[in-house]
């Protein structure tokens, strides 16, 4: 776990702590989403002379998951928001990344799955 995330995540512990008190209201406007992509992406260059290869095509799930939270009562309302993604390949292969979908890990294989969590900035 690197220290953004974990930095993240003590923030939401003690902001839980914090309005542990006032958990209906902050609970009662809260929102959560979780959207799917499916993209697959193929590029041909067979018009390209010069090229050490004929195509790049890769295929991938996504996942985007969003929670943004109420408001604490009082003058200074608290609030959280909080995006998490994930990438999983569903096909791609050494001879043909490099059409921008999938990370490349540096022995030139395109990541089995990636992700990022964040909060707002």
């Amino acid at each position: 776990m690197n220290a953004r995330c974990a930095t993240l995540l003590a923030a939401l512990c003690l902001t839980e702590r914090c309005i542990a008190g006032d958990a209906p209201a902050f609970l009662s406007e809260a929102t959560a989403t979780l959207q799917t992509r499916n993209y697959y992406f193929q590029r041909n260059y067979s018009d390209i002379r010069g090229t050490e290869r004929s195509k790049a095509e890769e295929w991938a799930q996504g996942f985007i998951f969003n929670f943004k939270s109420g408001y604490t009562p009082g003058s200074l309302g608290l609030g959280v928001d909080a995006t998490a993604t994930l990438g999983i390949k569903l096909d791609s292969g050494p001879g043909r990344v490099g059409v921008g979908l999938l990370p490349v890990q540096d022995d030139g294989h395109p990541a089995d799955e990636y992700s990022r969590l964040g909060g707002a900035r």
